[in-house]
């Protein structure tokens, strides 16, 4: 793979549409690699107080990938992949917010048992094989994956980011279509 991140018009234009939310390279850095004639982009979120899901939504923008119509496959060449990550510092701050909390539940919590977390929004769940289930009891839905109980800054990390979400049908379909590819 190379890294052509000066030449690739996908980070050029991204770079441009970030701006215009005020992020700039030390908010938001986007970085491009290219692997034949397909390329990926990872958008890195190094402020705390940007919006995840402002950059995801916009990050989405440019991801292109090709889908075969009679077999579903994903074609060969031309693709787009984006992901957006979050540098660690920033992290750590957002997975503040909750970890004691999360901690304290995940303590508590049993297989095949339900507990809520203390601020009531969100309701974790104990399945009989040790895995996490964060349900949104505002939103009435589960988050997009199971969780390892041994990974709670995970958990935190997921419950700030759905606490700070402001919903698009855009964003809900995507949730529920992740949901169901992990589990």
């Amino acid at each position: 793979m190379s890294n052509r991140a000066t030449t690739n018009p996908d980070v050029a234009q991204l770079r441009a549409l970030l701006k215009t939310e005020q992020y700039n390279a030390a908010k938001v850095s986007v970085s491009g690699k290219s692997c034949g004639t397909s390329r990926s982009l990872t958008v890195t979120i190094r402020h705390p107080d940007v919006d995840y899901w402002t950059v995801k939504a916009m990050a989405s923008t440019s991801r292109r990938v090709d889908i075969c119509q009679a077999s579903n496959d994903i074609l060969e060449g031309g693709n787009s992949y984006v992901s957006v990550e979050i540098a660690p510092d920033v992290a750590e701050l957002w997975t503040a917010v909750y970890l004691s909390e999360v901690c304290h539940t995940l303590i508590k919590l049993q297989p095949d048992d339900s507990l809520t977390i203390p601020k009531g929004r969100f309701m974790l769940r104990m399945t009989e094989h040790g895995r996490i289930d964060v349900y949104d009891q505002q939103e009435r839905r589960y988050l997009t994956m199971q969780y390892d109980a041994r990974n709670p800054q995970r958990i935190a990390l997921d419950i700030y980011h759905e606490v700070c979400r402001i919903p698009t049908k855009n964003q809900d379909e995507e949730t529920s279509e992740e949901h169901n590819e992990e589990t």
